[in-house]
């Protein structure tokens, strides 16, 4: 699954005991269902159309410290 969106982040200040608090929510765009394998075109038919990839390893952001990109056991959820 490739899912478009962007990240924003909630600030406030808790009633009780005055401290400052936040969170980060996804919010999603669009998302594309995407084939781990391409599919197999006569030679009759018309080419195949490209599928969206996800971007490179190099553009998923890094966690604090350098420790290398994001994995799923980072995704609070």
């Amino acid at each position: 699954m490739l899912i478009e969106g962007r990240l924003k982040l909630d600030q406030w200040e808790d009633k009780e005991t005055k401290a400052k608090r936040s969170k980060h929510v996804v919010v999603v765009d669009s998302f594309h269902f995407v084939d781990s394998k391409p599919e197999v075109v006569k030679a009759t038919s018309a080419p195949p159309v490209p599928h969206p990839r996800p971007p490179a390893a190099a553009a998923r952001p890094r966690r604090s410290g350098g420790q290398g990109p994001m994995g799923e056991e980072d995704i609070p959820f």
